[in-house]
């Protein structure tokens, strides 16, 4: 059986004793590991801990699984309290361009330790032959951490502060602004001294949250389907300005709404069920909002289908402006409303 093969699955030991080896195992594994490589033996963490190799397999059943809890242990270390401590407060940050750089430093001061360093290059070597050991670095890598970003994008952009298309690609944008440039720097052996480094982090911040801070008037990029574009082509100018309109609306809602083609040629606009259609009518634009009219309406802007029980709509004529705050915070309650299982559900619930 190879060091790298998993022995038969054993209870891990447990108590006072058992942790204090495990931890000697891991110290010893860490230094061997950047000293010799992967290719070390495990009768030599063994003596460099104090234990038997069959002690070190009852904590770990093989290397690599050794090898992963060297690599969590490291980053825990490196970037667990001052991160951490500034992510656990990010989702109601006053100040999100002071906690982002929070955020930021604290991942910087951890990934530039010498310890971590020396691993990300054993792990860069022998990564060709173990692409499993170079997928256990990035899970437990800062980029663990992306979706809590992500989830705090997307949340800022539901409330109209942000304007993020995909939170999940801005994770890394933020990453590769802030972080990037010294884990590359930090593979030669090079740092940035701490002016740079300060310098680095606020401008990159500044610059993340410039693009995405939500701009009045301004419409960031969505994604379309060419069919919507289509329908909306070849209505008269005012219907088409009234269709492009509450598109934008509806997307710059929630990042996440996609544009789809139901009934033949009617377009639709879903995020985990439907939030509303347009149909154009001889002298108005129909709006149709799938809201199981549950949603409330303060500023009266819905016009028909009151006693519907999928839909209502808000009906716009040649000339009449759209009232965008009140349809899009309409539009932000059905969305919500999908995300906690639907109308049908909360009406169940009730």
């Amino acid at each position: 059986m190879s060091e790298d093969s998993p022995e038969p699955a054993n209870r891990r030991p447990t108590g006072q004793r058992a942790e204090i080896k495990r931890h000697a195992i891991v110290a010893a594994a860490r230094e061997i590991f950047v000293r010799q490589g992967y290719d070390a033996g495990m009768d030599s963490i063994a003596e460099a801990a104090g234990v038997s190799k069959v002690t070190v397999y009852n904590h770990f059943g093989s290397k690599e699984q050794l090898f992963t809890e060297v690599i969590s242990g490291a980053f825990e270390q490196a970037v667990g309290d001052a991160s951490g401590q500034a992510l656990a407060g990010l989702p109601e940050a006053g100040d999100l361009r002071e906690t982002l750089t929070a955020v930021a430093r604290g991942w910087v001061a951890g990934i530039t330790r010498p310890e971590v360093t020396d691993l990300r290059l054993l792990v860069i070597g022998v990564g060709r032959r173990f692409p499993q050991l170079a997928r256990k670095w990035l899970e437990r890598s800062p980029q663990r951490l992306a979706p809590v970003i992500a989830d705090v994008l997307r949340e800022r952009s539901r409330r109209g502060e942000l304007d993020v298309p995909s939170p999940d690609l801005a994770a890394i944008q933020f990453y590769a602004l802030t972080v990037y440039p010294h884990i590359i720097r930090s593979m030669f052996g090079v740092q940035l001294d701490q002016h740079a480094t300060e310098a680095l982090l606020t401008s990159g911040v500044d610059m993340f949250l410039t693009y995405y801070t939500a701009k009045p008037g301004v419409v960031m990029p969505y994604p379309t389907d060419p069919r919507v574009d289509a329908y909306i082509d070849a209505l008269p100018d005012w219907q088409r300005a009234i269709c492009g309109e509450v598109r934008d609306l509806v997307h710059a809602a929630d990042p996440e709404v996609t544009e789809t083609i139901k009934r033949t040629d009617r377009p639709y606009f879903v995020l985990q069920g439907n939030v509303c259609a347009l149909q154009a009518a001889k002298d108005h634009v129909n709006v149709f909002l799938y809201d199981g009219a549950i949603v409330p309406d303060p500023d009266g802007i819905i016009t028909g289908g009151h006693d519907n029980k999928t839909a209502r709509t808000v009906a716009i004529g040649k000339g009449e402006s759209i009232n965008a705050a009140a349809l899009t915070a309409m539009f932000r309650q059905i969305i919500a409303n999908n995300r906690a299982g639907g109308w049908r559900a909360l009406k169940r619930g009730s």
